[in-house]
Formats: C-alpha cells, structure tokens, sequence
C-alpha cells in the first residue's frame, strides 16, 4: 500500500485517540518507568548539537519517559494531545507552553 501527497490523511477516531486521558493517574501508577539506560541505546548513533541532544517525545503521556530524558540533562519538547494524559507533565514542575 503507497501513499502519496495527494491522499487524504487516515481518519482519527478522537474517541479512541483520547481514551487513556480518563484513567490518566492509573496509568501513571502502573506504567513502568525507563530505566536511564535506555538513554544509550537511544541516542548511541547520534551526534549532539553544541553538546546538547534536543529531542520531542511525541505521545509522551503523563511524562515518565520526558522525565528520564530531562533528568539526562536533555532538551525536551514534550507533546501530549489528550489533556487527561498531559496533566502528568505539568505536575512533574515542567512549564507548559502553547503554540
């Protein structure tokens, strides 16, 4: 199956796509946190700009594996589409920011 520019996005169900968002803290409860060695399997072939690895962690839930990278000393940019689930970052101390 090929796509090309000229066909529509796949359909998002919103119902589906923000379903954890409701049981966001059992979530946060029972998900297993990343251990910080998973940092040098994820980052082994890249080379960091200025000594610094910016990366985005799309889907990135209630924040555990933004906080791994963060407590790496890593610039984040943390997006989280269901507000249910992204309550997790703002109560980790990260700021919050709008586009």
């Amino acid at each position: 199956m090929s796509t090309d520019a000229t066909d529509p996005p796949p359909a998002i169900d919103k119902r589906r796509a923000l379903s954890f968002g409701a049981r966001a803290e059992l979530y946060d409860r029972v998900r297993s946190d990343y251990p910080p060695e998973v940092l040098s399997l994820l980052f082994a072939d890249l080379r960091a700009e200025h000594g610094r690895y910016r990366v985005a962690d799309v889907g990135a839930g209630t924040g555990k594996l933004t906080a791994v990278l963060v407590a790496a000393g890593l610039d984040v940019d943390a997006v989280e589409p269901d507000p249910g689930m992204r309550w997790g970052c703002g109560g980790r101390g990260w700021r919050r920011r709008r586009r």
